[in-house]
């Protein structure tokens, strides 16, 4: 069995379930037109959070406050009002993930895990606040793609894009010295992409593109204003990231790895393409790079 799967469940098999839940709260997204068994496997990770006292009801009363913002900016509303709105929904949102209001707790934290025998250990903390801060958008007020004529009408531009962010991302951070080609297998590949993909990619671009640069963006008619959408959009990106890189390096190659994908948001207006682009960029660097 996958090791840190296997971790898990010996130590904490709450854990996994509110990971299933929450995997099976976003694919409901795109399986029914209904947000019901959205929030229905919601407040199952809720449950289960309160159990391992991770979750408080004070957080409790801040997801509830962004669900009711997110569903009023899904609304046509006077422009005045909307910008209130955005604007707490973003600091609220903001102070949930600095783990401002409340205080921030883990779900689990594992210690010493090693991608090869050749990489330097690292650790996982796991939270559930930045995936619920993403999937809530996610739910409530961003478009989805749920047919094929719709996906087929953008992946020829996906495809590029990503091929071209991809040779932009690896060269550049190669030439940097900021990542080393090494192939490399995993003992934990697939619950690492796993929660990779459920608690990181797709909730990071509901937030940054399909939430901050997507509402901004509305604020303004001109495209050369819109545009200015994905530069906010990145800097939020960025801003946050100071608090666990401290590498200015690493800071501009991920703020320009933000541009690349919020200028692929705002070519197809598919939430599903900045996903997938996301997404095979760190299947990429988790198995070739380090």
């Amino acid at each position: 069995m996958n090791s840190i799967l296997y971790h898990l469940l010996m130590t904490d098999p709450y854990v996994v379930c509110i990971f299933i839940f929450i995997a099976i709260a976003t694919l409901s997204l795109w399986l029914f037109k209904t947000r019901y068994i959205f929030f229905l496997c919601l407040a199952g990770a809720f449950s289960l959070a309160f159990m391992t006292e991770t979750l408080t009801v004070g957080r409790l009363i801040c997801f509830c406050v962004l669900i009711l913002l997110f569903y009023l900016l899904n609304k046509q509303r006077p422009k005045l009002l909307t910008a209130g709105l955005f604007t707490l929904a973003t600091l609220l949102s903001l102070g949930i993930i600095f783990g401002i209001f409340p205080p921030d707790k883990l779900l689990h934290t594992i210690t010493s895990v090693q991608l090869s025998k050749n990489t330097p250990p690292l650790s996982l903390t796991l939270s559930i606040n930045e995936a619920v801060v993403g999937l809530l958008p996610l739910a409530l007020c961003i478009p989805l793609s749920r047919n094929r004529f719709t996906w087929n009408l953008v992946w020829k531009k996906t495809a590029l894009i990503t091929v071209l962010i991809i040779l932009v991302f690896f060269s550049a951070g190669t030439f940097a010295h900021l990542l080393s080609w090494k192939p490399h297998t995993s003992s934990f590949a697939f619950s690492f992409l796993f929660a990779n993909f459920f608690l990181v990619v797709i909730p990071q671009e509901a937030f940054f593109r399909g939430f901050l640069q997507r509402q901004f963006a509305l604020f303004f008619h001109k495209p050369a204003l819109k545009f200015s959408a994905i530069i906010f959009s990145s800097v939020i990106f960025s801003f946050i990231q100071l608090s666990f890189i401290s590498d200015w390096h690493l800071l501009a190659l991920g703020f320009s790895t933000s541009l690349m994908i919020g200028v692929l948001y705002y070519i197809t207006s598919s939430i599903e393409s900045v996903i997938f682009s996301h997404f095979v960029l760190n299947v990429i660097h988790f198995f070739l790079f380090t």
